[in-house]
């Protein structure tokens, strides 16, 4: 049954105004390269915490998820936090069925 659990995986950090624009438009570019088991993703801006962003996927199972995190397009989106922010974050899971 854990095999065919939604996961997710989020990416949290800081980016500074100046940088905030390719920081953006890097994360727009990767969206277009997903592969088809990312089921859902979006980039928000914590309206509380400006600056502040999160990076939100959903993936089919955890296969899917971890083959992302080995690919260069992960390397993509945490170099993006890591050059162009700070403080970033990563978590990730089975989805909860409520």
């Amino acid at each position: 049954m854990e095999k065919n659990t939604p996961h997710f995986l989020r990416i949290s950090g800081d980016v500074p105004g100046n940088k905030r624009k390719e920081f953006e438009q890097t994360f727009k570019f990767v969206f277009n390269q997903l592969p088809a088991e990312c089921i859902e993703h979006s980039l928000s801006s914590d309206v509380f915490n400006g600056g502040h962003y999160h990076f939100f996927s959903l993936w089919l199972n955890a296969g899917a998820m971890k083959l992302f995190m080995s690919s260069v397009e992960f390397q993509l989106l945490t170099g993006a936090y890591f050059t162009l922010g700070e403080d970033e974050k990563i978590a990730y899971g089975p989805m909860a069925d409520i």
